[in-house]
C-alpha cells in the first residue's frame, strides 16, 4: 500500500507545475540591469544596423571596377582623395581610378563600392599636401569588405520576443539598435525556512548536539545565483507556533516558499501539520526517489510551497529537481528548465536501489562518472567534483559502457 502511493518524479512536477500562477507584473530597466530577466514584450529596432556603409577592414574604398586586371607583375594605381576614419563622415567627387584611405568601421563614401585591404597594396598614406598614389596589386569584386545598411539588424526587425530570458549578447543587441530600456517581468519572490532546533547560525559559536545550518545558506545562494529575490530567510526551531509565525510572514507575498526539515515521522516533523493549519493544500506528499522521498508540496493562495528534508543533499538534489521547473512556469520560459542528456557511464555501480537514484556524477563531452563512493545525504563536500545527476530506474545496476539519463546541476 505504502509502494501505491509514491508518486513518480515527473508526477509530482506536474502537479506542482499545475499550481503555479505565471508572474503578470513588469518593470522597465536599463538594458545593464536587465540581464537575466524575463522579456514582458518583443523588443524591436529602432534603426538599420549599421545605419550607414562601413569598411570591414583598413585599406582603401575604391570602384572595384578601377582594380581589373591588377596583379604584383602589373599594379593598378589609383589616385588617394582622401582619408576617413571612424567616425567621420564627408564624401568625395566621383573620380575615375580614384581610392579613399579607409579604416575599420568608418564611413564608405558615395561611389565607392569595395574596400581593398591595405595588405593588397603598397600602404600608401594620403597626404594634402601631395599627389597621393596608391598601387593596387589583386583585383577584386564589388561588395568586398563593404558592410550593408542594415546588414546585422533592419529598422524594425524582431530583436527578442517576449519571454526570453535576457542574455548579455541581448543586451548588446539591444544597444547597437538604440534600444536604452526594456520591460521586463518582476523577480519571482522567494522565502527559504530552516527547521530544526539542533541548527546553529554561522554568526553563533559551537554548541555541543548543534550543528551550523548550511541547507539554508546554500539554498539562499541558489536563489541569488538564480537572479530572483529572496524577500525572506530564517531558522525555525521545531515549534509548531514559531513554524506559523515564520509561514504566515513568508506567505504575504512570496511566489514561492521552501522550507527545509521536519517532513519526515518523527515527533517533531511538524512542518505538514502546520502548513495544512494555515489552509496549504496539499500536492504531493511521497515520491519514489532516493533522496527525496518525503519531499512535499503544497499550494496555499497564489503561493507554492516545497517542503524538503533537512539532509543537506537530499535539500539540494530536490531543489534542482523542482524549483527551476517552478520558475519555468512562473515565467513561461523554457530557458531555466533543467538540462538533461543522455550519456555513455564509465566505470560500475552495482548497488541495486529500491527507489529511483539520483546519484552525483561528473558529467564531459558525452561520458559521466562517479567522481565519490559516498552517497550519503548528510555528506555534501563531493558535490564540488561533480557537476550532475546520474537518473537511475529503481532495481538497475549501471555497468561500463551503459547509456545513462543525465540532469545537469542549474546550482
Amino acid at each position: 500500500m505504502e509502494k501505491a502511493q509514491r508518486l513518480e518524479l515527473e508526477e509530482c512536477i506536474g502537479l506542482l507545475t499545475a499550481a503555479v500562477k505565471p508572474i503578470t507584473d513588469t518593470e522597465t530597466l536599463p538594458i545593464q540591469d536587465a540581464t537575466d530577466r524575463v522579456l514582458a514584450e518583443d523588443v524591436k529596432s529602432f534603426v538599420n544596423v549599421p545605419s550607414f556603409p562601413r569598411s570591414a577592414m583598413d585599406g582603401y574604398a575604391v570602384k572595384a571596377a578601377d582594380t581589373k586586371a591588377a596583379s604584383d607583375e602589373n599594379p593598378v594605381t589609383l589616385r588617394i582623395l582622401g582619408e576617413m576614419l571612424a567616425g567621420d563622415y564627408k564624401e568625395f567627387p566621383s573620380e575615375e581610378k580614384s581610392a579613399v584611405r579607409i579604416m575599420t568601421g568608418a564611413y564608405i563614401p558615395n561611389g565607392f563600392d569595395s574596400v581593398i585591404m591595405q595588405e593588397m597594396t603598397n600602404h600608401a598614406e594620403f597626404s594634402a599636401d601631395s599627389d597621393s598614389k596608391v598601387a593596387v596589386f589583386k583585383e577584386i569584386k564589388a561588395g568586398a569588405n563593404y558592410i550593408e545598411v542594415g546588414e546585422d539588424i533592419r529598422e524594425g526587425d524582431l530583436i527578442a520576443k517576449k519571454g526570453e530570458l535576457v542574455t548579455p549578447v541581448h543586451v548588446g543587441l539591444f544597444a547597437s539598435a538604440g534600444v536604452g530600456q526594456v520591460k521586463v517581468k518582476r523577480k519571482a519572490r522567494v522565502s527559504i525556512i530552516s527547521t530544526g532546533s539542533e541548527l546553529l547560525d554561522v554568526s553563533s559559536s559551537p554548541v555541543s548536539g548543534k550543528i551550523y545550518n548550511s541547507i539554508l545558506y546554500t539554498l539562499c545562494a541558489a536563489v541569488k545565483k538564480s537572479s530572483q529575490e529572496l524577500l525572506f530567510s530564517g531558522t525555525c526551531a521545531d515549534d509548531e507556533a514559531e513554524l506559523e509565525s515564520f509561514l504566515k510572514k513568508a506567505l504575504e507575498n512570496s511566489d514561492i516558499v521552501i522550507t527545509t526539515g521536519g517532513v519526515s515521522v518523527g515527533n517533531r516533523d511538524i512542518v505538514p501539520d502546520v502548513i495544512k493549519s494555515l489552509g496549504g493544500k496539499e500536492l504531493f506528499s511521497r515520491t519514489n526517489l532516493q533522496p527525496g522521498m518525503h519531499t512535499k508540496a503544497y499550494v496555499l493562495g497564489k503561493t507554492v510551497i516545497l517542503a524538503l528534508s533537512g539532509n543537506p543533499y537530499s535539500a539540494i538534489a530536490n531543489f534542482e529537481m523542482y524549483y527551476f521547473e517552478i520558475l519555468a512556469k512562473l515565467f513561461s520560459c523554457e530557458k531555466y528548465l533543467p538540462k538533461i542528456k543522455k550519456a555513455v557511464f564509465k566505470g560500475t555501480y552495482e548497488k541495486i536501489n529500491g527507489r529511483r537514484r539520483l546519484l552525483r556524477a561528473f558529467y564531459e563531452d558525452g561520458i559521466v562518472c562517479l567522481k565519490t563512493g559516498v552517497h550519503q545525504s548528510s555528506v555534501i563536500s563531493n558535490m564540488l567534483l561533480c557537476n550532475c545527476f546520474v537518473d537511475l530506474k529503481e532495481g538497475c545496476t549501471i555497468k561500463d559502457g551503459d547509456t545513462v539519463t543525465v540532469r545537469m546541476f542549474s546550482i
